[in-house]
C-alpha cells in the first residue's frame, strides 16, 4: 500500500493577498507557511517516488507533488530574495520553467492564431459601434507583438455536431435541473445574490431526484470573491459577491461546469474511491476541458476565457514575439480588449469600469500568481488547461463516437470520478471500479 503524505497544494498558497491585487508589487499571505509546512515530507517523498513502479498512479502522483513543492519553494525565493537582483531574475526564471514543466506551455502557432482570429473578429464586429481610438489602440498593441489580423477563411469550430449532441444530453438528463435555475424568459442580467439562490434551487432538485449525496453540498457567498468556483473538499459551491451579473446563458452553462463537472464528478467518484473522488493526478485539463465543453455545448461558442488564457499566456511568455510581458504590459493589453468587448456588448450588458477593472487584474493576476509581479517576470501557465483540455475532451468524445459508442455511455464515463480518460494509468485505476 502506497505511504500517505499531505497533498501539496498551491491555490491558496500563490492566491496574491486582497490588497496586493492592484499594488505594483503582489503579496502572499500562505506562501512561507505552506511551503514550509511541506518542508519535512520531501525525503521520503523523494524516497517513495524512486522506488515506485515506474508509469504507475503512484509513481505520477509522487512526482506531481514533488514538482508542485518545488514550484512553492521557487515561488518563496523569489519572494523573499528582494536584496539582490540578480537572484530575483534566477528565481522567476525556475518558477516559470517549474511551472511548465507541470502544466505545459502553450504551442506557439496555435496562440499566434487563435490571438490572430481574435483580433479579427473584434476589430470587424467594431467597425460601427465601438469607438475609432480605442480599436486603433488594440489593433496597435497587438501589431507591436506581431499579432495582425487573419486573413481568408476564420478558424472553424470542428466540435459543432458533438457539442450539439452533448448539449442534447444534457437537456434531456438534466430537464428538471434546468427548470429549476428558472430562467426562461429571464430578460435582464441576474446578480450574484439571485445567482446563488437559483444555484441553491438546482442542488436541490439534484437531491430530490438523481442523489441524495447532493444535501451534504451547499451554497455560499463570499463576499470578497469575484468569481464562481467548486469546492469539493467541503462540498460548497461558492459564489463571489463580487461577481459581475451573468446572462441567463452563462449561469446555465457555469452551473453545467461548476455544479454538473466539477461537484458531480466529486459525488460520483467518492463512491469507488477518495482518489476518484479528489481527482487523480495530472486530471487537471480533462477536468477543465470537460467543465468548458459543458458551457460550449450549451452556448454553441467557445468560452472567450479559453483563448484569453491560453493566448495572454503565451504573450507573456514570450512565445508569439519571443519577447516575455511584464504583468503591466498584460494588464495594458487585457484591458483594451475588454473595452473594446464592452462597447460591442448591448447597453443592457455593458460593465461598469470598476467591474472591467477587476475582471482585468483577476485575469491577469491569475497568469502571474506566486510572482512579484513586476519586471521580474514569473509565469504560472496552469490555466491553458481550458484549451488544452477543451481540445482533449473533444476529439476524445468524437474518436468515441467514431467507434458507435452512445453519447449517454459516453458522458456517463467521463462523469464517474476525476480522471483523464486518455491518460493510460488513469484508465486502468478507472476500470477497476467503472463498469
Amino acid at each position: 500500500m502506497p505511504v500517505q503524505f499531505p497533498k501539496v497544494t498551491i491555490v491558496k498558497a500563490i492566491t496574491p493577498a486582497a490588497e496586493s491585487m492592484r499594488a505594483d508589487l503582489l503579496k502572499y499571505e500562505h506562501l512561507a507557511s505552506t511551503t514550509s509546512s511541506q518542508e519535512r515530507f520531501t525525503t521520503e517523498r523523494t524516497e517513495c517516488f524512486f522506488n515506485t513502479e515506474i508509469d504507475s498512479l503512484e509513481e505520477l502522483g509522487l512526482a506531481q507533488q514533488l514538482a508542485m513543492h518545488y514550484l512553492l519553494m521557487t515561488a518563496v525565493k523569489l519572494n523573499t530574495e528582494s536584496s539582490y537582483r540578480g537572484s530575483q531574475n534566477l528565481w522567476s526564471k525556475r518558477y516559470t520553467q517549474a511551472s511548465s514543466e507541470i502544466y505545459g506551455t502553450p504551442e506557439s502557432e496555435i496562440a499566434r492564431n487563435l490571438a490572430r482570429d481574435q483580433l479579427r473578429r473584434l476589430t470587424e464586429s467594431a467597425s460601427t459601434t465601438v469607438s475609432p481610438n480605442l480599436v486603433e489602440q488594440f489593433t496597435n498593441l497587438n501589431e507591436r507583438y506581431g499579432i495582425r489580423a487573419s486573413e481568408g477563411e476564420l478558424t472553424k469550430d470542428s466540435f459543432e455536431l458533438i457539442g450539439e449532441e452533448v448539449a442534447e444530453y444534457l437537456q434531456i438528463k438534466y430537464e428538471s435541473v434546468f427548470n429549476a435555475l428558472e430562467l426562461e424568459n429571464v430578460e435582464t442580467k441576474i446578480e450574484p445574490e439571485d445567482v446563488a439562490r437559483r444555484f441553491r434551487q438546482g442542488l436541490e432538485v439534484l437531491a430530490e431526484q438523481y442523489d441524495p449525496a447532493w444535501y451534504e453540498w451547499e451554497v455560499v457567498i463570499d463576499q470578497q470573491r469575484d468569481t464562481i468556483i467548486a469546492d469539493p473538499a467541503n462540498k460548497k459551491i461558492v459564489v463571489g459577491a463580487k461577481r459581475a451579473s451573468l446572462t441567463p446563458e452563462q449561469l446555465k452553462g457555469l452551473f453545467a461546469h461548476e455544479v454538473l463537472v466539477h461537484g458531480l464528478r466529486c459525488v460520483n467518484g467518492t463512491k469507488y474511491s477518495e482518489q476518484l473522488g479528489t481527482g487523480l493526478p495530472q486530471y487537471l485539463d480533462a477536468e477543465e476541458g470537460l467543465g468548458v465543453f459543458f458551457e460550449y455545448a450549451i452556448s454553441g461558442s467557445v468560452p472567450e476565457k479559453n483563448v484569453d488564457r491560453y493566448v495572454d499566456i503565451a504573450l507573456a511568455l514570450g512565445l508569439i514575439d519571443q519577447i516575455p510581458k511584464p504583468r503591466s504590459e498584460m494588464l495594458e493589453y487585457a484591458r483594451t480588449r475588454a473595452y473594446v468587448r464592452n462597447e460591442l456588448a448591448a447597453h443592457e450588458n455593458r460593465k461598469t469600469p470598476e467591474q472591467i477593472e477587476n475582471e482585468v487584474y483577476a485575469h491577469v493576476n491569475r497568469i502571474y500568481r506566486g510572482s512579484l509581479g513586476n519586471e521580474y517576470i514569473g509565469i504560472l501557465t496552469k490555466d491553458i488547461a481550458y484549451q488544452v483540455g477543451f481540445i482533449k475532451i473533444g476529439v476524445y468524445i468524437e474518436n468515441q463516437r467514431s467507434k458507435g459508442v452512445g453519447m449517454s455511455d459516453i458522458m456517463g464515463y467521463l462523469l464517474s470520478g476525476k480522471f483523464d480518460p486518455t491518460i493510460a494509468a488513469h484508465v486502468t485505476e478507472a476500470k477497476k471500479h467503472v463498469q
